[in-house]
């Protein structure tokens, strides 16, 4: 995933209270690494691990617009691949 930017890292660690210290030692990384993500507006390959501290989509950081919410949620297994039939 190198090469994406979170565009929205600050805001949303700001709302959640998060320091930028805090955030960087739950990923393991370099204060200066979260810095760059934040004001450089540099990529990361550790999207998904950012993702999960602050409790968001990768959607989310990336300033993605949210998902249309009238189509259907994608089933972690769903009945026609695993040989069941739907409810």
């Amino acid at each position: 995933m190198a090469g994406l930017v979170m565009v929205n890292l600050k805001k949303i660690r700001e709302e959640r209270g998060v320091s930028r210290k805090a955030l960087a030692e739950a990923v393991n990384v370099d204060y200066s690494t979260v810095f760059k993500w934040e004001e450089r507006g540099q990529g990361t390959d550790y999207l998904e691990e950012v993702a999960d501290f602050l409790h968001c989509p990768t959607d989310e950081l990336l300033g993605r617009p949210p998902l249309n919410p009238t189509l259907p949620v994608r089933q972690e297994n769903p009945p026609c691949l695993t040989g069941q039939t739907a409810p």
